[in-house]
């Protein structure tokens, strides 16, 4: 019994999983997740198509903004002072952009 129970939790689990990638790349802001370690978790369609990335789970974060100096500078303050919000400029595929960069700690 215990078994069917574990195995029906984990199948949510995965369901809840997929069904919250499916909006996460629905939605236009790119988004990037990573551990502690700066190893990617996810990245949405958009963060894919912004930065160029294919997807990249278990990378290096650090890796990839090495290319995008003052949104690697951004994130690096953010990390280091513990602010959660700030704007940046950076080019990128040879255009300017504006970026708003949000970080979120998990507990």
């Amino acid at each position: 019994y215990m078994v069917e129970q574990l195995r029906a939790l984990k199948q949510r689990l995965e369901d809840s999983h997929k069904y919250i990638e499916k909006v996460i790349n629905s939605i236009s802001p790119a988004i990037i997740t990573f551990n502690n370690e700066g190893r990617i978790i996810s990245c949405n369609s958009s963060a894919k198509e912004l930065l160029g990335l294919s997807k990249k789970k278990g990378e290096s974060i650090w890796d990839i903004l090495s290319d995008y100096p003052s949104l690697k500078k951004a994130v690096e303050n953010l990390i280091e002072k513990g602010n959660r919000r700030t704007e940046v400029r950076e080019e990128i595929k040879g255009r300017e952009k504006f970026l708003s960069i949000e970080l979120i700690m998990s507990p």
